[in-house]
């Protein structure tokens, strides 16, 4: 069994896990603000999969830094299904082996100086930064995950 997609969580207990209100999830679901994993239309108790949580985690810490709530979730799911997106797939993935793989990678966000746009890029323990912004913010995409990981089993 693929623990990444077959464990289903419960609303509350995902909004717990990523640090917000189920007021606040349930927003960004009925607003459409969010693409996930899973397929929540029409369903009549929403239920996600530890895939949506990696990328829901992601997305609410970007969300923390300004980054409006459509774009936030644009940038996790493309990271998310972009980078793990084959062992959130695999049939026998632990969810152990996505931390790992995802602590390799710093989300790098920055605006640029001239033209004020969100410049966003991966890289491995910070190599070549882009040139362009004074400014710079670094995730630790593994360790977000854990966290709310972890915050799923202390329930």
């Amino acid at each position: 069994m693929n623990q990444l997609t077959q464990i289903k969580i419960r609303f509350s207990d995902a909004a717990h896990a990523i640090g917000v209100k189920p007021k606040v999830l349930r927003n960004w679901l009925q607003r459409n603000q969010i693409t996930l994993f899973s397929d929540h239309t029409g369903a009549k108790w929403t239920q996600f999969t530890l895939g949506d949580i990696a990328v829901l985690a992601v997305m609410r810490r970007l969300v923390e830094w300004g980054i409006k709530v459509d774009q936030a979730n644009d940038i996790a799911f493309a990271l998310i299904q972009g980078k793990a997106g084959m062992l959130i797939q695999y049939r026998h993935t632990p969810k152990e082996a996505l931390i790992a793989f995802l602590r390799t990678f710093r989300l790098l966000l920055a605006h640029d100086d001239d033209t004020g746009d969100l410049l966003t890029a991966t890289v491995h323990d910070r190599e070549a930064l882009p040139l362009g912004s004074t400014d710079f913010v670094f995730v630790n995409i593994g360790l977000v995950v854990e966290v709310a990981f972890s915050r799923l089993e202390t329930d």
